[in-house]
């Protein structure tokens, strides 16, 4: 009796259990279908590939044969260039797979597991200090959605994930992925990160490379290694070890790649190196007759026929030409002072360290996670600091000394010592003639010095100062229409004024040309004789009038005007 009290007991549990998990499993169904049906209303359209139309960077090349160099760069905030995913090295792909998502491959578009890890971390944290999303739900924010940190879009976010793991391959996900992710300092996708951390196309990047590219994701500021190198080196040995605990690399390679020094690039803009004022002309135009859409997004390519020594020279000559102008004027006094010994060293510590920088272009990235730039030099096959500088160049330097008696002036380019002779002051006349040193320099005045000799601990150096005339350069080639070079100032950063376009002034004998082949067609020869004499015409409507000189004009008409004003 006991015995069938039992089963029926037992029974009746197991139908009641079987009705609540039947009952609850029907109310989860029915609450997703209605979830999914409300959150599924206004969803953006799956991206195809074909629809995939980023905002890229347009290039100004220029041709010099079948040599290519970049010039310039045109893109508003986004920099990024296309590649297909078969150019893309399976080691890059590894690598973000590794640190974003490592069961890419498995998912469907969610993780579960490490959506619930995250979860708890944040909840723990108090904050999100993980996000649990995949490398498909990273896609979906990127392209379909808005970063906007909220349930409902989070739900979205897991729908369209869904949808578009059903829609698209997981190779073509990837290749979105590595496309749009954004890597700091206005880097969009590998490529571009590539092109601004380490000066390379993306297939030529290196383990080590790689795995710093692949920890910038998460944060692409905290993680930087131009702005956090201790915090960048942390992060790269730890995408080193998810592909070695994923099988994607031997320890060997791990501890290797973790070994190595990275040169990080400095991020420089292209469109100052060679012909900015050129570049920014061009920028103007084609804006003008294309557009800031197609200009700033469309990724094209503008191709110039001409040789970088054009650029160059003409730059330097306009230079070389404004600073001997200048010079005539006088001498305008030091940058500035430095009082003391403390602030001069400050100041020749950061001298050098900005020397090596404009020099080699990139920091040396320590295993330790600091930048080294001694071995930096070393690297570059530099032995000291006075390799770094070269003969007429000119550099800031600081006097150090003064020598009266024999005529001299001891100065601290960075860590080289350099020696000023009364001879490289010989420009000076105004305000006085320099006999001797002290009468223009002190101890501790920051100037411009060019390097005239290289001694095997020293230099010997000249002063200069940056002008204030300015001047421009334009030249063609008149058979073709060529532009050859463009330079409408001394220097781009200080004025971007284009005094080659911009600037308004009176032509000057430059009109002659045209007045001589007026004369030619009139039937005149170059031999022909012009009386050159006053000559005054007489017009019943408007009376006499005589040619008279504008300047001479313009100024009488200046002095009388202020006479006026005095009188009254």
């Amino acid at each position: 009796m006991n015995n069938e009290r039992s089963k029926n007991k037992i029974s009746w549990m197991f139908k009641t259990l079987f009705f609540l998990v039947l009952g609850g499993t029907v109310l989860i169904t029915f609450i997703s279908v209605v979830v999914y049906w409300y959150f599924s209303k206004d969803l953006p359209k799956i991206i195809s590939l074909p629809d995939y139309r980023p905002a890229l960077t347009t290039q100004i090349v220029l041709l010099d044969g079948e040599k290519e160099t970049v010039i310039g760069e045109l893109f508003n905030e986004v920099r990024r260039y296309l590649v297909p995913y078969e150019k893309i090295p399976e080691k890059v792909t590894r690598a973000f797979i590794a640190a974003e998502d490592d069961q890419f491959f498995v998912h469907q578009g969610i993780n579960l597991a490490s959506m619930l890890r995250a979860a708890v971390a944040n909840f723990k944290a108090g904050r999100m200090a993980q996000g649990g999303s995949t490398i498909t739900q990273q896609v979906v924010k990127s392209l379909l959605l808005t970063s906007e940190k909220s349930f409902d879009r989070k739900i979205k976010e897991i729908i369209l994930a869904a949808r578009l793991e059903s829609n698209l391959k997981k190779e073509d996900i990837l290749y979105l992925y590595l496309n749009q992710i954004y890597l700091g300092h206005g880097a969009y996708g590998v490529q571009a990160a590539s092109l601004v951390y380490f000066n390379k196309d993306v297939s030529q990047l290196d383990l080590a490379e790689t795995a710093l590219l692949a920890g910038l994701p998460q944060a692409p500021g905290k993680y930087s290694p131009i702005i956090n190198s201790k915090r960048a080196k942390e992060r790269q040995n730890y995408v080193l070890r998810r592909m070695f605990e994923n099988k994607f690399i031997s320890q060997a390679e791990m501890l290797e790649a973790s070994a190595k020094p990275l040169k990080i690039y400095l991020n420089t803009n292209v469109n100052l190196k060679y012909a900015p004022y050129w570049i920014e002309h061009l920028r103007r135009y084609v804006i003008e007759k294309y557009g800031e859409k197609t200009t700033y997004e469309g990724g094209l390519k503008i191709f110039i026929q001409n040789r970088i020594e054009n650029l160059i020279s003409a730059k330097n000559a306009l230079q070389d030409g404004l600073r001997e102008l200048d010079k005539r004027v006088g001498y305008r006094g030091p940058r500035r002072h430095y009082k003391n010994l403390s602030e001069i060293e400050n100041a020749l510590a950061e001298m050098r360290v900005k020397f090596a920088e404009k020099k080699l272009n990139f920091k040396m990235l320590m295993p330790d996670g600091r930048f080294d730039f001694i071995e930096a030099m070393k690297s570059q096959g530099y032995k000291s600091d006075l390799d770094l500088l070269e003969k007429d160049e000119i550099y800031e330097a600081i006097v150090t000394s003064i020598d009266d008696t024999k005529k001299t002036v001891g100065v601290m380019i960075g860590a080289t010592k350099g020696e000023l002779p009364i001879t490289g002051l010989n420009w000076i006349k105004k305000p006085v003639a320099v006999k001797q040193p002290s009468q223009i320099l002190s101890k501790g005045d920051l100037i411009l010095v060019r390097i005239q000799n290289k001694a095997e601990h020293r230099v010997i150096v000249s002063l200069e100062q940056t002008p204030q005339v300015q001047g421009a350069i334009f030249s063609l080639e008149a058979k073709t229409g060529f532009v050859l070079a463009m330079v409408g100032g001394y220097d781009f950063e200080e004025s971007e004024f284009n005094r080659v376009v911009q600037a308004f002034r009176q032509p000057g004998s430059a009109f002659k040309p045209i007045i001589y082949s007026a004369a030619l067609e009139k039937g005149f020869t170059p031999a022909s004789i012009i009386v050159d004499s006053p000559i005054v015409y007489d017009n019943a409507e408007s009376g006499k009038w005589k040619p008279d000189n504008f300047v001479f004009n313009l100024f009488r008409s200046q002095h009388l005007l202020n006479l006026q004003n005095v009188l009254v």
